[in-house]
This record gives C-alpha cells, structure tokens and sequence, in this order.
C-alpha cells in the first residue's frame, strides 16, 4: 500500500513538489496539511480522499473512474456516488465485475477531462446533490488522479453554463479556469 498526497502551499511541504517516501515518514512529513491523499495497492489507485476546504458534506462519497481512450481527444470521466454498501473515498473502475448495481439516477455528480492536456470538459452536480461541495470534491478527486499519474494540472477554457461560472467565481479552482467567453446551455435535464 502505497500513497501520493497533495498539500496546501502554508503546509511543511512546498506546494507542487513531489516527495516520494515509506508512508508512515509521509505521514508525518505532510502533518495536517494534504488536500488530497491517493491511494495506491498493487500500483492501482484504489481510494481518493479529500480534505479541507474541498471536502463535501455529503456522507461517504466513492467514485467510478470511466476512460473514454476512443474519444476524440482521448477523455475520462470520474462521477461520485454515496451508498451501496462501498467504502467511502474508494475509486472503482467503471464496467469492472462485482461493481454495486448503481445507474445513471443514482450518480450525485461527474466531471469529464481530457488526461493529456488537463482540460476539464464537463462538470454537472445533480440538482437534488447541489450546495453539498460536490463540485469541489470532484474536482479535487480527478486533479489528483491526474497528477498522481503524472499528467498535466487542472485547467478549464472560457465555455461554462450560468451555474457553472457561479461556482467557478465562488471556488478555489477560479484561477485555473479563463474568465467566460461563451455561455453553454444548462446541463440538467428539464
């Protein structure tokens, strides 16, 4: 068992340096400051936990990883899920046997990225999950996939729906994303 955390800038660790060491001296090295821990068994990412300001408030949040390598650029897809009896903060590959019967109504919320440049493509939080740090937590979860595999950091381009450019001018994230240059259609479903 292995794990990568990212951590606050004010932490012991400076922000966006990579430190490999035996987890119990990694435990220690990052105290109280990770924002995201990643864990890893036999080299695959099994769980993705959240912490801080990112975390949402929604009880046992576990996640389904979908890659889209066929799309166009090749895309991934992470959505959260609460219940079913699966641990909480767990990550589970999408289509795997043994996978909890869940369905499309039962997913609170998803975010899409392309893995090669980090462009976030899509996030949708559903309207009964909304105002729970979903969004956030999400976010946080795929970023951290991807710089735990060594991808590019998180970035989103102008294109975002009226909810979307609220959470964005409201998040941590609003650095990362280019101010508005098209207004994208809602997301939910009428």
């Amino acid at each position: 068992m292995a794990w990568f955390a990212l951590v606050r800038a004010d932490g012991p660790t400076p922000a966006d340096q990579v430190v490999e060491l035996p987890v119990d001296r990694a435990a220690e090295r990052v105290a109280d400051s990770p924002r995201v821990v990643v864990t890893y068994d036999d080299g695959a990412i099994v769980a993705v936990e959240v912490h801080g300001g990112s975390r949402t408030t929604y009880d046992a949040p576990w996640f389904v990883e979908v890659p889209e390598p066929a799309a166009s650029p090749p895309a991934s897809t992470v959505m959260v899920f609460s219940g079913h009896d699966v641990p909480a903060w767990s990550l589970r590959a999408g289509g795997g046997h043994g996978d909890p019967p869940v369905t499309g109504t039962d997913q609170l919320a998803a975010v899409r990225w392309y893995p090669r440049s980090g462009e976030v493509d899509q996030i949708y939080v559903a309207p009964q999950a909304r105002r729970r740090g979903l969004a956030s937590t999400l976010l946080a979860v795929a970023a951290a996939l991807n710089e735990a595999r060594g991808l590019p950091r998180f970035w989103g381009d102008g294109q975002r729906t009226d909810l979307g450019e609220a959470w964005r001018d409201a998040s941590p994230w609003s650095h990362r994303a280019a101010a508005r240059t098209h207004t994208a259609p809602p997301m939910t479903p009428q």
